[in-house]
């Protein structure tokens, strides 16, 4: 991973260097991000906000906001507008394949040896390790993205409020209720000033 803050540093000013660094980069992720959607944002967000500096947290909340209403894995969305951001729609793409193909290789790989691979105890103890780290990316992501947002009791209670619904109500409905309030909220603390 060392090798992704001193991508950070290059000159992006020739576009395919541009699109061959964004594959590259989103390449060597798709290798390591192991977990669902949660997951990989909590990667993408390590990579792209901590470590390469092309997003603020800020930025980052709002793709990952966005990504949230669009159908298919919010990951797959985060990670076209990032590279979208970086370098426009061939940016996009060179993210999506670059994180996608990893995933293809593997699995045609698993497929190819499935009967032999998947029923060893071995494979079986690092699949589930690879579980728990998807777990600690995700509580380290959501941690980060709390220390950066809640900074005041109402964004704290506002927080708070919101998981308590989405855990107790897990249905679109709520999510667009959820959502609703937080922009009633913000409308009615802005009108004030």
């Amino acid at each position: 991973m060392s090798t992704l803050s001193n991508e950070s540093s290059n000159n992006h000013s020739n576009s395919k260097e541009s699109l061959f660094v964004i594959f590259k980069i989103f390449f060597a992720l798709g290798w390591v991000s192991f977990g669902g959607p949660a997951a990989h944002i909590g990667y993408f967000r390590n990579t792209f906000v901590a470590k390469l500096n092309w997003l603020s947290d800020e930025e980052y909340a709002q793709i990952v906001a966005l990504s949230q209403f669009l159908p298919g894995p919010g990951s797959s969305q985060v990670g076209f507008a990032v590279g979208y951001q970086r370098a426009g729609i061939g940016g996009g793409m060179m993210a999506f394949l670059g994180f996608t193909l990893p995933s293809v290789i593997l699995m045609l790989a698993l497929a190819t040896l499935s009967s032999q691979l998947t029923e060893s105890h071995y494979f079986q103890n690092v699949v589930h390790g690879l579980k728990l780290l998807a777990v600690l990316v995700v509580a380290d992501a959501t941690w980060g993205m709390y220390k950066n947002f809640c900074r005041s009791k109402l964004t704290v209670s506002i927080c708070i409020a919101t998981a308590i619904a989405l855990l107790l109500l897990q249905n679109i409905t709520a999510q667009i209720v959820v959502l609703s309030g937080c922009r009633f909220i913000r409308y009615a603390l802005s009108s004030d000033h």
